[in-house]
């Protein structure tokens, strides 16, 4: 009998069943796969979307601070990347925070609830009010230090910005929106000034201020706005509040009240005109140029003075009392990992400041006779002894990434970490025997995963991290008979450059490792500080510095060719920041005078 045909191609029982099995697979996987994506998606819906508070938080809350100081016993789940808001009521001084990570530890007597994907924290949570006003519609917060705005009683918004720690002399940035200056109004002549300044240095007088007009600030009072279109000056002595108006009408000022003297009215609140006679008086004469700035005020220890900026904002630079010695000191602001400079330094005084995470408050760190000193509200807190003749730089860094502040020291021969007992931090201090040509901490990624460097005169750039040791990796080698004397980073797109200066004047740009990345013709000068105006790429980029004969000079990295700024005013120093809080750096001329601002498009914006 012949044996039966063997079937093929898809007649085969055993592929038809291998087919089978496989169609049933894929469809298994499929269906997995959906159902994976529809669980995913789930998921998702019912999470809430993520709201940002100061888009919505009423002006209710008419005091926020980001980022706020970190209260005591509040721990989250991610505290590298938290952002912590602080919004404060002022009729009750009521404060809620918003946490955009989950809490894990509250202080006492306080509650959290979940709220758009973020947490509101407090003690009280039943005042949380969603209503955007004029707060969230100005508010513009900025990077690298803490930005506070309030709505005062006035009707107008300030908003103040200062970095966390110092490298030179920067104040305290305040932008003042609404009730400005209008165009064409008059400059505020140097005799006013000159008696202002009399005026507040007096030991009888609690407060004083100074305008060039009248203004929403102005302490004009509304009965006599009609009155006043020109100076004015205000004080308080045994808390009564007197009133000095220029330009005004003399018959009809006598009329109402007060008395008329060198163009000058006088008016005391409740009849108190003898006290005038406390007060240093108006000196008429005298240059008739125009004042530093177009407004002052000193109140409680703190003293501002104002420029009105063409957009009809006014800038407050503010300087703050500290109650240790009695002097006046200005908050210095830089961001981590600038460039060191010892001509922009100072042997002694206030070098910046440093937050302790245990009281919630600011040391500030001073220097002084061969140390630097931690104080906070005038009491010492720790102190390190330095060498004589160093000119010491500080930063505030969180080697552990907890909320936990070190103060970190370059001076002479020595790099220290310092906790807030004042030890010295696991690995630290750093030594070199013929003392360190350059300091610099950067922190690439804004994660706290801080970079420590330090350049020594025999070329060699030393890179450490956490703890003290040796970062993998670093590559650098010496120019043979150079030495790095300044070190700043650039972040330009994804790419970061190490600007390094050299004592010759060249320079060599570097990537993270070290190793050379870009060749630059640019030339800088030897213990000028360095400002930078970043482009599209590194080549276009320029670095900003003052020259020998006074000149501000902008060179493109790339070529060392001269633009914008070049040779359009002299100063005594330069650098670049965000002065009207609008997002777009402007560049600061410092100068004999005071400060000259220029904008992106290098138009000079006060008056």
């Amino acid at each position: 009998m012949p044996n039966k045909a063997v079937r093929i191609g898809v007649e085969s029982p055993e592929l038809r069943s291998m087919i089978w099995q496989r169609g049933l697979t894929i469809g298994s996987v499929v269906v997995a796969v959906l159902g994976s994506a529809a669980w995913v998606l789930s998921k998702r819906a019912e999470e809430p979307q993520y709201v940002d508070p100061t888009d919505v938080v009423s002006d209710a809350f008419d005091c926020w601070e980001q980022p706020a100081v970190w209260p005591n016993e509040l721990e989250v789940a991610d505290s590298v990347s938290c952002t912590l808001t602080a919004f404060t009521r002022s009729a009750d001084s009521l404060r809620i925070f918003h946490s955009s990570s989950a809490p894990t530890s509250l202080p006492n007597g306080w509650k959290s609830q979940a709220w758009q994907g973020g947490w509101i924290l407090g003690p009280s949570l039943g005042a949380w009010e969603v209503n955007p006003g004029l707060m969230a519609a100005h508010w513009q917060p900025r990077s690298e230090g803490q930005t506070v705005q309030m709505l005062l009683r006035d009707g107008t918004l300030e908003s103040s910005f200062e970095r966390y720690e110092s490298e030179g002399k920067t104040e305290k940035l305040v932008t003042q929106i609404g009730g400005a200056a209008d165009q064409g109004k008059p400059l505020l002549p140097q005799q006013w000034e000159t008696w202002y300044d009399r005026v507040a240095a007096d030991t009888d007088v609690e407060s004083a201020a100074v305008g060039a007009y009248p203004v929403a600030t102005a302490y004009v009072a509304d009965s006599l706005q009609w009155l006043v279109d020109g100076p004015w000056l205000t004080c308080s002595v045994d808390g009564v509040h007197l009133y000095a108006y220029s330009g005004v009408d003399s018959m009809a000022a006598v009329q109402i009240h007060g008395s008329w003297e060198n163009g000058v009215w006088y008016i005391p609140e409740q009849g108190e005109e003898s006290l005038w006679s406390r007060v240093p008086a108006y000196e008429s004469g005298g240059s008739e140029v125009p004042a530093a700035f177009d407004f002052a005020r000193n109140i409680e220890g703190e003293s501002r003075t104002g420029r009105a900026l063409v957009d009809g904002r006014l800038l407050w630079t503010v300087t703050e009392k500290w109650v240790g010695d009695g002097t006046s000191s200005t908050p210095a602001a830089a961001e981590s990992g600038a460039s060191f400079d010892a001509s922009r330094s100072v042997a002694s005084g206030v070098l910046g400041y440093a937050r302790n995470h245990r009281s919630g408050k600011r040391m500030e760190l001073v220097a002084e006779e061969n140390r630097v000193v931690a104080r906070e509200d005038g009491r010492e807190m720790w102190k390190i002894e330095i060498e004589p003749g160093a000119v010491p730089e500080v930063w505030e860094v969180d080697l552990y990434r907890n909320g936990k502040y070190q103060v970190a020291i370059g001076a002479g021969r020595f790099f220290h970490v310092i906790d807030i007992l004042g030890r010295e931090a696991k690995g630290f201090p750093k030594r070199w025997s013929t003392g360190f040509s350059a300091f610099a901490i950067f922190d690439y990624d804004k994660n706290r995963q801080f970079r420590f460097l330090m350049a020594a005169p025999n070329g060699e750039v030393f890179n450490f991290r956490k703890e003290g040791e040796r970062t993998p990796g670093w590559k650098f080698k010496a120019q043979s008979g150079r030495h790095i004397i300044s070190l700043s980073h650039l972040r330009i797109g994804p790419r970061d450059y190490i600007f390094a200066g050299q004592d010759d004047g060249s320079v060599r740009i570097l990537d993270r490792t070290g190793e050379d990345r870009f060749r630059s013709a640019v030339q800088v000068p030897v213990g000028q500080s360095l400002a930078f105006r970043l482009g599209k790429d590194l080549t276009s980029s320029t670095v900003l510095y003052v020259d020998e004969a006074g000149w501000v000079q902008e060179r493109t990295i790339g070529l060392n060719e001269p633009v914008g700024l070049s040779q359009m005013t002299r100063g005594l120093g330069v650098r670049v920041e965000d002065r009207t809080g609008d997002g777009i750096p402007e560049v600061v001329v410092t100068t004999q005078a005071g400060e000259e601002l220029w904008d992106a498009g290098n138009q000079r914006l006060v008056n």
